[in-house]
């Protein structure tokens, strides 16, 4: 069974260009559209990877990656932070440590750059 990644975006467009490049290398994709939604999904559906929007409604990015942390079932699933709010976490005053995080990925992402991602923490969050 292939490997399965969250999109957790608010922007349609985005989610839609990332689960063509995503699903023709080979995963399978889940989608969400704000924080609720997100947990909802990541707790149901086990992914092996969020991409995960730092600016979702509901929930923040950041309160989503929190709440994933603490709960035993998703607690491991690798998170990547793809948003447009600066260059990196720390410019947001976001320590990617303290969420355990494994990384961050600004908007406009490249198709190179976001299928990179997918391919490195998509296997090391293989669901059990």
């Amino acid at each position: 069974m292939p490997n399965t990644v969250l999109i957790a975006d608010d922007d349609p467009v985005f989610r839609a260009w990332a689960r063509a490049l995503v699903s023709r290398a080979g995963f399978k994709t889940l989608e969400a559209s704000d924080g609720e939604e997100a947990l909802q999904v990541a707790g149901s559906g086990k992914p092996d990877l969020i991409l995960l929007d730092a600016a979702l409604p509901v929930y923040l990015g950041t309160e989503v990656c929190e709440k994933l942390r603490q709960a035993p079932d998703t607690s491991n699933i690798p998170i990547v932070f793809i948003t447009a709010w600066g260059r990196d976490l720390s410019e947001l005053h976001i320590d990617s440590d303290d969420l355990r995080a494994e990384g961050f990925l600004q908007k406009p992402a490249s198709a190179e750059a976001l299928l990179h991602v997918v391919r490195r923490w998509a296997s090391v969050g293989q669901a059990d």
